[in-house]
């Protein structure tokens, strides 16, 4: 994701609601938690500067005086009209930084108009690293040969009746207590192979959206339009999402379809994460198979 790629249009809708609120913790709780949740997971633009070292030089970013303030931007229009423009723009995240760095910062203040206390951020970042060291310590580490099996084996007949009686979920941690022990696949797209089998991380791919925006997942391995498919691992796959602000993910069954929106899945994450972490499927995004070699495996 580059600067340009940088939007965060979200984050900038839920400031013109919360800035009818005197401050952040008058606010509706919706609204707060909609929030918190969307920095949990934003890529923003923080002022930087570089610092000349032997041969290279180090980019910073710049804290406010005597580190009280933190300013980022939701993007670089924002950060171009901002009282940081004579600074470099850098992209930033707060998940990547520890609470070495925002146990001295007071506020986290966005396009220079919109306060929040850090301590409240910090407690929502907490909670997500609390999230990624579940998925790590139950992470199943997928042989190419374990996927295979995950395929071969796969039965999603319950999920199938599941999806086929709805036109819409009101209930994600029923959905979820269902796609645990079910096997989905998506389609992605593969730049220059023809192999069989390909490693995600050594070649060009990435997840498709249809026409709406949505990446689609289906229930079985004879709806493909495209050459390649993964086994899903929902986490990774939501947060992919969630990150690139997608509008959702669509579930394919042959008779009918279900839209799991984005501002749905940001809302849930927390619950899915708890309820399900012991059964994702993470690593098994690594390997891409042809589908006309494993349509018909079964």
């Amino acid at each position: 994701m580059t600067l340009k790629d940088i939007k965060n249009k979200n984050i900038k809708s839920l400031i013109k609601k919360l800035s009818k609120f005197p401050d952040f913790a008058n606010a509706s709780r919706d609204l707060r938690e909609n929030m918190l949740m969307e920095l949990r997971f934003a890529r923003l633009i923080v002022p930087a500067y570089d610092v000349d070292g032997e041969s290279f030089k180090i980019r910073y970013f710049k804290f406010t005086e005597n580190y009280d303030n933190l300013h980022v931007y939701t993007d670089l229009n924002e950060f171009k009209k901002s009282n940081s423009k004579d600074f470099k723009p850098m992209g930033y995240e707060l998940i990547d930084f520890g609470n070495e760095i925002y146990s001295s910062i007071a506020n986290l203040i966005i396009n220079d108009s919109y306060e929040i206390p850090m301590v409240i951020i910090w407690d929502s970042i907490a909670r997500q690293n609390s999230n990624t060291t579940l998925l790590e310590e139950f992470s199943h580490d997928y042989t190419l040969e374990d996927t295979l099996d995950l395929i071969k084996s796969f039965s999603n007949e319950k999920l199938i009746s599941y999806l086929n009686e709805r036109k819409r979920i009101q209930s994600y941690d029923r959905l979820f207590y269902v796609l645990k022990k079910s096997v989905v696949f998506v389609d992605v797209e593969v730049i220059d192979q023809n192999d069989s089998v390909v490693i995600s991380r050594e070649v060009e791919s990435y997840h498709r959206t249809d026409e709406d925006n949505y990446i689609v997942t289906y229930t079985d391995l004879n709806s493909f339009k495209r050459k390649y498919f993964a086994v899903v691992d929902w986490f990774e796959l939501i947060e992919f999402v969630i990150y690139y602000q997608i509008k959702g993910i669509k579930i394919k069954t042959a008779d009918n379809e279900i839209k799991l929106s984005r501002n749905q899945l940001l809302k849930h994450y927390d619950s899915i994460c708890e309820l399900n972490y012991r059964y994702n499927y993470t690593n098994s995004f690594r390997y891409l198979f042809k589908v006309e070699d494993y349509a018909d495996v079964r």
